[in-house]
C-alpha cells in the first residue's frame, strides 16, 4: 500500500510538471522569433552560451516572481488599481511590457543608425588617406600580409563578449516574459501546479526552445535573413505583437 501511494504521489508530481511544461512551451512559442538572432552561428561559442544562460535564468526568476505574486500580488494590485478596476491584470502587464519594449526598440534603432553613420564616415576618411603611388604587386603583398596578421590576431585573441547584445537580450527576455508571468499566476493560485513543478517544467521548456533555435539556425536561408534584419526591427516587431495581444485580451 505504501508503494502504491508513493507511486501515485510521484505520478501526480510529474503530471503537474508536464502541465507546467506544456503551458510554458505553448505560451512561449513566440520566443523563437526573437531568441534565434541571439544564437546565430556567427557569434562566438562563449557569447551563445551566455545568451542561453540569460534566457533560461530570466525565466527561472520569472517563475519565482509568479509564485511571490500569487501569494502577495492580489493585495498589491488591488491597492494600486482599486478593487473595482475592470482591467484584467494580465492585459495590463502585457500592455506595459509591449510599450516598454517598443520604446527600447526605438532606442536600439537610433543607436543602429548612429553606428552606421559613424562607420560610413570612417570608411570615407580611410579612402581619402590611401595613396595611389603603390604598385599593384606591392598592394597585393601588403594585403596578403595584413590578412595573415589579422588571421593570426583572431586566432590569438580570446572570444569577445558583446555587451550591447547581452544587455539587449536581458531587456527583451525580461519584458517578453511578462505575459507568461501573468499566465502562471492564476494556475499557481488555483494550484494547477506547485512552484517546484512550475520551475522544473518551465526550465525544461526553455531548454527545448533554445535547442529549437539552434536547429533553426542550421538553415542557411534563415541565418541570412536574420543577419540582414537589424536587431531593432526584431525587437520592435515583438513589441507590436505584445501590444496587439494585450489589446485583444
Amino acid at each position: 500500500i505504501f508503494q502504491f501511494f508513493s507511486s501515485m504521489s510521484l505520478a501526480g508530481f510529474w503530471v503537474g510538471v508536464s502541465f507546467a511544461f506544456g503551458t510554458k512551451l505553448l505560451s512561449s512559442a513566440d520566443d523563437v522569433l526573437w531568441l534565434t538572432p541571439f544564437l546565430l552561428p556567427s557569434l562566438s561559442r562563449l557569447q551563445k552560451t551566455i545568451n542561453c544562460i540569460i534566457y533560461v535564468g530570466v525565466y527561472a526568476l520569472q517563475t519565482l516572481a509568479a509564485y511571490l505574486i500569487s501569494i502577495y500580488g492580489t493585495v498589491m494590485v488591488e491597492a494600486i488599481m482599486g478593487p473595482e478596476s475592470s482591467i484584467p491584470v494580465d492585459k495590463l502587464m502585457t500592455l506595459i511590457a509591449g510599450t516598454a519594449l517598443f520604446l527600447f526598440s526605438i532606442a536600439l534603432a537610433v543607436e543602429y543608425f548612429q553606428e552606421n553613420n559613424d562607420d560610413d564616415d570612417e570608411g570615407k576618411t580611410d579612402e581619402e588617406e590611401k595613396t595611389d603611388e603603390e604598385t599593384p604587386l606591392a598592394k597585393n603583398n601588403e594585403s596578403y600580409t595584413e590578412s595573415d596578421n589579422q588571421n593570426d590576431k583572431k586566432a590569438d585573441e580570446p572570444p569577445k563578449i558583446d555587451a550591447k547584445l547581452t544587455r539587449t537580450l536581458c531587456v527583451v527576455a525580461f519584458f517578453g516574459s511578462v505575459d507568461d508571468l501573468a499566465l502562471f499566476i492564476p494556475f499557481l493560485i488555483g494550484q494547477a501546479f506547485t512552484f517546484f513543478q512550475l520551475i522544473i517544467g518551465a526550465t525544461l521548456a526553455s531548454c527545448m526552445i533554445v535547442v529549437f533555435c539552434f536547429f533553426l539556425n542550421l538553415c542557411k536561408c534563415v541565418v541570412d535573413l536574420l543577419e540582414v534584419v537589424p536587431l531593432a526591427g526584431i525587437v520592435m516587431s515583438f513589441s507590436i505583437f505584445l501590444l496587439i495581444k494585450g489589446l485583444l485580451m
